[in-house]
């Protein structure tokens, strides 16, 4: 929510059956999909089997807290669908008042209400 996106993050995409991986489609999911993009601009169209193609997923924040979607990928040939969690923290800002308090903190690494801080207090 302040405004600059996390760095965008590779995802390796590597084809360890022995097909020619084709129709690759990518689709974020979720309740906070619209918070998360992807880049395929350095995918293949097709990866052969034994070979590896990456793309990126940028985190984009538009408000503030906890923020989860799933990546899903999958490929013609009968190739199974992966599904990737997604997870991010949008804040205010850097320093002082504007950091995000821990219980978000843990709330976006291990799940929403696994660990209790006691502080309600975004």
């Amino acid at each position: 929510a302040d405004g600059n996106p996390a760095s965008a993050q590779t995802v390796f995409l590597a084809n360890t059956g022995n097909e020619v991986l084709n129709n690759i489609s990518i689709s974020i999911t979720g309740l906070n999909a619209n918070q998360f993009s992807f880049n395929t601009a350095g995918l293949n169209s097709t990866i052969n089997a034994g070979q590896s193609s990456s793309f990126t997923v940028t985190f984009n924040p538009t408000s503030v807290g906890p923020k989860f979607a799933t990546l899903n990928v999958s490929g013609g040939n009968g190739a199974q669908t992966k599904s990737i969690p997604l997870q991010g923290l949008g804040k205010v800002g850097l320093g002082g008042g504007n950091e995000p308090s821990l219980q978000w903190v843990l709330d976006t690494y291990f799940g929403s209400g696994v660990i209790n801080v006691g502080d309600d207090d975004p």
